[in-house]
């Protein structure tokens, strides 16, 4: 017996400005498929079926046949769709069926990208729903998992200079932890991309040099006082990593040290 709840299935919804019309909810539509006379072609979806031509005739107009169609079809049929109507994506017909619906101007694909002069019906797709849902899920998840394997409250605070728009230097560990964690239900991809950059370290110092202003940024280029460092923020990073330039590195870290030994020592004052 077939469990008809598991039958992944979409259904149509009639899409009214006013909420009160049940017209548009009541009254099918009859659509017929897309035909080129010319080419005697059919259109149904991504794909193009070939025309026969019968020998007989509708009120005196050759009547076409679809090849390779898993219904039989000709130029004359015509297909009724109407409000809360089911398909069964799993079924070849249906789906056939669903794609003439969507190859015309009826119907919007989802909910959201209904356009109020063309379309008299949208898609409702749960299962497509669901799994935007769980793959949203799973990737805040692994972005979840970058910010835990962010071994202290330096480094989350390091990393949150990186990805967070707003200025975190006045906020405390458990707000920047708190931001953090909400960014990565909100952008999970951007999460992850981030923390798996391999120049992380680099870029978190970059940001730490420039929030404490002893690096700065002017016309979009990263210079150390007037010494031109990089034109962008790559290229600043790849002159950071040069190891002919490690004493220079070596500098602006302690003086990024010494300033917060200053900001520590003024809050314990």
């Amino acid at each position: 017996m077939i469990d008809n709840k598991r039958i992944p299935k979409v259904r149509i919804i009639a899409w009214s400005k006013d909420p009160k019309d049940k017209a548009s909810q009541i009254a099918p539509v009859y659509l017929a498929p897309i035909y080129d006379e010319l080419t005697k072609t059919f259109t149904i979806g991504d794909k193009t079926y070939k025309g026969k031509v019968l020998d007989n005739k509708t009120d005196g107009m050759e009547v076409v046949s679809a090849e390779g169609t898993p219904i039989s079809m000709t130029n004359h049929d015509s297909y009724r769709f109407i409000h809360l109507q089911e398909f069964d994506t799993s079924n070849e017909i249906e789906n056939f069926l669903l794609s003439i619906l969507l190859s015309s101007d009826m119907c919007a694909k989802n909910k959201g990208s209904v356009n109020p002069i063309q379309h008299r019906y949208y898609l409702e797709n749960k299962e497509s729903e669901a799994e935007e849902i769980i793959n949203k899920y799973e990737k805040s998840l692994r972005a979840l998992e970058k910010i835990n394997a962010l071994g202290s409250d330096d480094e989350r605070f390091d990393f949150a200079r990186l990805v967070l728009k707003t200025n975190v230097v006045a906020y405390s560990n458990k707000q920047v932890h708190a931001e953090l964690i909400k960014l990565a239900y909100e952008n999970p991809d951007f999460i992850v991309q981030a923390g798996d950059d391999p120049n992380k370290k680099v870029r978190m110092f970059l940001k730490k040099l420039v929030d404490n202003k002893i690096i700065g940024i002017r016309g979009g280029k990263f210079y150390n006082g007037s010494d031109l460092l990089g034109i962008n923020e790559d290229y600043t990073v790849e002159y950071l990593k040069n190891p002919e330039n490690s004493a220079l590195v070596e500098q602006l870290s302690k003086e990024v040290k010494a300033l917060n030994k200053k900001k520590t020592e003024k809050v314990t004052e």
